[in-house]
């Protein structure tokens, strides 16, 4: 319901003066004019033509487009958290895989190192193997590089610091 209060005043004085030469009496008129009106106005809606039921329905739809919308972006958190998860665990066994790599290197390259010693293997074969040892060397410090990144993102989106070596 809704209320008004209006108000309106006015004043308004006439004042006339006739004086005449022959007459003793002038003739001397004043009149104020007093106006004030007051109105007072109130509304109530008796029928709205389904505005307030139609103002319910849109907001409980908007809520309910708000939680749907919040179930998503939580679905994809989700998904990108269990990537990352998967992510580490890959990189890794792929940096488990090298170091077992560099292991069997260094054990033919012993098994070379005497060779050429003994003048059975040219020393070019122990140079290919020192090369192999360094590019898997390499391989093995990007990965994990790529492990702690993917550890920082991991740590973001868990919303706490998780440790290096934590195992997952």
């Amino acid at each position: 319901p809704l209320l008004y209060l209006k108000a309106d005043g006015r004043l308004q004085s006439e004042s006339i003066l006739l004086e005449s030469e022959g007459t003793m009496l002038p003739l001397d008129m004043n009149r104020p004019l007093y106006s004030v009106n007051a109105y007072l106005e109130a509304q109530y809606l008796v029928l709205d033509g389904g505005a307030r039921k139609a103002r319910t329905l849109m907001l409980n739809a908007q809520l309910e487009k708000d939680v749907h919308e919040e179930a998503i972006e939580r679905y994809s958190l989700k998904d990108r958290v269990n990537q990352l998860f998967l992510g580490i665990s890959l990189l890794r066994s792929h940096t488990e895989a090298l170091s077992l790599s560099m292991k069997d290197i260094e054990a033919r390259k012993a098994s070379i190192q005497a060779g050429v010693e003994e003048g059975l293997i040219l020393s070019s074969e122990l140079k290919k193997i020192e090369v192999k040892a360094l590019e898997l060397e390499a391989g093995k410090k990007s990965l994990e590089l790529q492990t702690e990144g993917l550890i920082e993102s991991f740590s973001y989106y868990l919303g706490e610091e998780v440790d290096a070596n934590v195992v997952l």
